[in-house]
């Protein structure tokens, strides 16, 4: 019925959906069909496929039980072939799990290379690429951020939660409540709304997303229960404010549920409508200081969207108002447009044409890497390709090497571009310590910065280099024999005899050691100067000393507390968290207290 309540389209149908861009999809008992606004039939629903709602001129059709999908017209014609959801390898990488849910995560090419590595398995709950970049989490700081291709870290770990960046911008979230930042961390919309009412919160076409906020709270929970629904655009400005009972956006106009008042004074339940179109914005919606720099980055709004440059210390145009995205890294200004970076100097100078798909790695040792066609190398400060863009994956130099991947095989270079190793592992981790893990075959051994292999490719396990001792292992049915070489190869401890499950590293002048579950520690002699009688002793996910103490757990009530050097117990395993802070202090936290401790476990 219309409006008025006047019948216009007969009830003769056993089912019926509701009008979405002219069109409804209803059931005579014996078919399926859309219907237009008069009743008349668009066109006979294919069996075969299982149908959504028309939106924009087509409607998702989806074979039944599978995970494809494509469209069609207004007459049933088919628009678009069927095809998978997402792509198996989005932007060239797909991230992979070791288990589902909570586990550590590494990305890998579509050859299988591993092209970020799970980083002694720290990054979890990953997320495909989009827009060359991937969110995950951290373990060793258990919140989210933003890497890029490389594995590097563009948006540090610091959020509740995140999701896949989007037209320049970063949906995050702080306890709960979300927001939005851009690549420089500048803070778009504040965290303020709970998830938007669609699937996931992004903007619309229009530049338009439906907000909703709570404003009330379960007493015990602290949960929130009711909430009121409104909307907001690119700006943060909330377009419709957020003080109605409910909200939807239907064929362009938005309705929300709002109390109204009839004829005789009586208060109902009703809708009111909204009229809106793409979002336009009034001047510089957003100003941001550039760290270091006498600019500030700016953005206008047009038709939904934000468009971004830059302006000088007096407020004229350094680079215009015109980008789909923008940065800045060590004083260097990237600006993106149809998918590709470009560098330009302070001055406005552009140094290269748009010719990068990645772009957002900072300048190490005069160095930034680049991603052109897929293929990574470097430039320099002034725009100009020291490295070429060959490699299937580089690293940032560290310790004057970057890591290479070419071909299925890794190796190392020098800033110049000289290949001081030939491609020839199979895997291979960045230099810590003057030496980089690798893998040849079935085994595995470390390199110096010369190439040379100083622990030949024959252990089954490495570890990195920590004081200047690396552990390795040979491993058989029965046993796992575990040494430490220094930088030579030379051997310096050998714990042949003790069938250890697992060694850490050293850290002011001791060693983790562990059997069956419980930890000990060692010196730099081999002898075992704290028995094997603590459960899941750690530092920064390491077994480890720091500023004098090493946390635990107690497996009775899974409590922290920590040992001191010579394994006395300081500090009782009583907390739920444990931190040092730079003020010198171990903050130990129980509920909702909080108790301090010094470097020598005593209470302060």
């Amino acid at each position: 019925m219309d409006g008025s309540g006047k019948e216009v389209i007969p009830c003769r149908y056993l089912r019926a959906g509701p009008f979405s861009d002219g069109l409804a999809l209803v059931c005579d008992g014996a078919n399926e069909y859309f219907i237009d606004e008069s009743g008349e039939i668009a066109f006979e629903l294919d069996e075969r496929y299982e149908y959504g709602q028309f939106e924009n001129g087509r409607c998702e059709i989806r074979p039944w039980e599978e995970e494809r999908h494509g469209y069609v017209n207004k007459k049933g014609e088919l628009i678009s072939p069927i095809m998978d959801d997402e792509p198996l390898f989005p932007e060239g990488l797909q991230v992979h799990d070791y288990d589902m849910g909570d586990s550590p995560c590494e990305w890998v090419n579509e050859k299988g290379d591993v092209v970020i590595v799970a980083r002694d398995l720290d990054f979890y709950n990953g997320w495909d690429f989009r827009d060359r970049l991937a969110s995950a989490s951290h373990t060793k700081y258990g919140s989210y951020g933003f890497l890029d291709q490389r594995g590097q870290v563009v948006i540090p770990f610091i959020f509740t939660n995140v999701l896949p960046w989007a037209d320049g911008m970063a949906p995050v979230s702080v306890d709960g409540k979300w927001g939005f930042i851009d690549l420089d961390m500048n803070s778009l919309i504040p965290c303020e709304y709970h998830y938007g009412l669609l699937s996931h919160p992004y903007f619309d076409e229009d530049g338009i997303m439906l907000v909703k906020k709570s404003f009330n709270k379960d007493e015990e929970t602290r949960e929130p229960i009711d909430f009121l629904y409104g909307a907001i655009d690119r700006c943060g400005r909330e377009i419709i404010p957020v003080d109605y009972y409910g909200i939807a956006k239907i064929d362009g106009k938005i309705a929300v549920l709002d109390d109204l008042i009839d004829e005789e004074g009586d208060c109902y339940s009703g809708v009111r409508w909204f009229d809106v179109g793409k979002q336009e914005g009034d001047g510089y919606v957003y100003q941001f200081d550039c760290e270091g720099l006498p600019l500030k980055k700016v953005a206008t709004l047009e038709g939904g969207l934000l468009r971004w440059g830059f302006l000088d210390a007096e407020g004229a145009e350094v680079v215009p108002c015109m980008y789909d995205d923008a940065m800045v890294r060590n004083g260097l200004i990237r600006v993106r447009k149809n998918g590709l970076w470009t560098f330009v100097k302070p001055s406005g100078e552009f140094l290269t044409p748009f010719l990068y798909q990645s772009a957002f790695s900072p300048v190490v040792g005069g160095m930034c890497a680049v991603q052109r066609e897929g293929l990574w190398g470097f430039i320099n400060e002034e725009g100009e390709e020291m490295v070429p863009c060959r490699y299937d994956a580089v690293t940032d130099f560290v310790e004057g090497r970057s890591m290479v991947l070419l071909e299925e095989r890794y190796g190392f270079i020098a800033a110049d571009g000289r290949e001081v190793t030939p491609l020839i592992y199979d895997m291979a981790y960045p230099f810590s310590g003057g030496l980089a893990w690798v893998r040849k075959g079935a085994g595995v051994g470390s390199i110096n910065k010369d190439g040379e292999e100083v622990i030949p490719c024959r252990f089954d396990r490495v570890g990195e280099c920590s004081e200047g001792l690396v552990s390795v292992c040979l491993t058989s049915k029965k046993t796992k024999h575990y040494m430490f070489l220094d930088l030579d190869g030379n051997t310096v401890i050998d714990l042949d005899g003790m069938d250890l499950d697992a060694v850490s590293i050293f850290s002011e002048g001791l060693c983790g050691i562990c059997k069956n579950f419980e930890w000990g520690f060692i010196d730099r002699s081999g002898k075992v100067v704290i028995p094997m009688t603590f459960h899941q002793p750690y530092f920064n996910l390491q077994v480890q000393f720091i500023h004098g103490l090493c946390l635990f757990r107690s497996p009775e009530n899974w409590g922290l507390g920590a040992i001191n050097t010579r394994g006395e117990i300081v500090i009782p395993a009583a907390y739920r968290r444990i931190d040092w802070q730079e003020d010198g202090r171990w903050a130990a936290r129980v509920g909702e207290e909080t108790h301090y401790y010094n470097n020598n476990g005593e209470r302060l």
